[in-house]
């Protein structure tokens, strides 16, 4: 483990006690309360895959990885936060690196991501004119910036992109010019502070809007050659540390309490002992799954190689086979603890709603494993970044 690794670890177990102490104004909030969105800061989060020149910490794949389910650890909704704000702003590697510099090396970088393109773009001297709305901004809150994307109009005429489709183009939007809404009311997963947010035509520069991954990088660094499937694999990190949690706190429950309905130790019933084998097997092999998968996809991107469309399918499956996983091991920890489960003071019933709303993403979700299973037939994904 080189220098920078043992940083940034040293900053994420350092950031625990912040995070379980504000786990509560979280779910009160619904979003990362000030004290977890400095820390996020203070620690570079927002930067550990950034390459060290560009003011990041430079940091592998798999470790990012390791530290997102640690974080999830830890509270699910910083650890979602971590996963899905981080791989988002490798795109800007596609604007030229003096423009690029801009915003790597701010000393408040943070952004949000809207994943789906909404509203219209309407094309101008020297920029665009956007109006649009887009949902689940995770971290919208504490972003200095938002990327966001929309359809590209000259006139009332929708630009021609691919597949007879209107091009679509990429923005950095400052997000202070935007209106934030307060529409993340949820069940699971309610610190994310994923609301909507709408911008009312607002001007965008040309040098900010951009075709992700369009034209090769001027950086060299490997992090920027990363195909898309780097997000589901930072996500699938959130439910593994989420269930971990749960399994932790059973754990905690043989050694410490008895059953609020009888007097035997939850370590000596057959049932809990069961869930708590099968949980760590579960999770264990699920971590496994995602870190091998994910090397080979790492590995072909250092030699440069061609990632074959085989290679990212196996990657997809692991996403959402660790997602599935850490449901059924929160399930099994959830009725292992019998009536301590439904108590706020104890971690499972959050962990439950968490672990579901983590997984109804569409990279962890079945959809994506039924993707995957087209491509084992010989077909061709739907998901133009598989």
């Amino acid at each position: 483990m080189n220098d920078r690794t043992e940083r940034a670890w040293r900053n994420i177990h350092a950031m625990r006690s912040t995070v379980e102490g504000n786990r509560e104004e979280a779910e009160r909030l619904r979003r990362l309360p000030d004290p977890v969105a400095e820390a996020f800061r203070q620690a570079n989060l927002h930067r550990l895959l950034v390459p060290e020149d560009l003011g990041g910490e430079g940091l592998d794949p798999i470790t990012y990885f390791e530290m997102v389910e640690e974080l999830s650890f830890y509270d699910g909704s910083a650890g979602w936060n971590l996963a899905v704000t981080s791989p988002p702003v490798l795109m800007l590697g596609t604007l030229p690196l003096e423009r690029s510099q801009l915003y790597f090396r701010d000393p408040e970088f943070a952004f949000s991501a809207a994943f789906v393109p909404s509203g219209r773009a309407q094309a101008v001297d020297g920029g665009f004119r956007v109006t649009a709305k887009w949902g689940f901004l995770s971290g919208i809150h504490q972003a200095k910036w938002l990327l966001a994307g929309s359809a590209i109009y000259d006139g009332d005429v929708p630009r021609d992109g691919a597949n007879g489709q209107p091009q679509v183009l990429s923005f950095v939007i400052p997000a202070e010019r935007l209106r934030i809404l307060d529409t993340w009311h949820t069940g699971g997963m309610r610190g994310t502070g994923s609301e909507e947010a709408e911008a009312d035509d607002l001007f965008i520069p040309s040098a900010d809007a951009f075709q992700p991954f369009a034209r090769q990088p001027d950086h060299r660094a490997p992090i920027f050659r990363v195909p898309g499937t780097l997000l589901g694999m930072s996500m699938s990190a959130v439910p593994l540390g989420v269930a971990r949690r749960a399994l932790e706190a059973l754990k905690e429950l043989g050694k410490n309490k008895y059953s609020k309905t009888s007097r035997v130790s939850t370590k000596d019933v057959g049932s809990a002992q069961y869930a708590v084998a099968k949980s760590e097997a579960l999770l264990e092999s699920s971590h496994a799954y995602v870190r091998d998968s994910f090397q080979d996809i790492w590995n072909k991107v250092i030699a440069s190689e061609e990632i074959d469309m085989s290679v990212k399918a196996r990657a997809r499956r692991s996403y959402v086979h660790a997602a599935e996983s850490a449901q059924e091991a929160v399930k099994l920890c959830y009725q292992a603890a019998g009536t301590n489960a439904i108590f706020e003071a104890e971690p499972f019933e959050q962990a439950l709603r968490d672990v579901f709303a983590a997984s109804t993403h569409a990279a962890l979700h079945r959809s994506m494993m039924e993707m995957a299973g087209k491509v084992a037939f010989g077909g061709a994904p739907s998901l133009p970044a598989f």
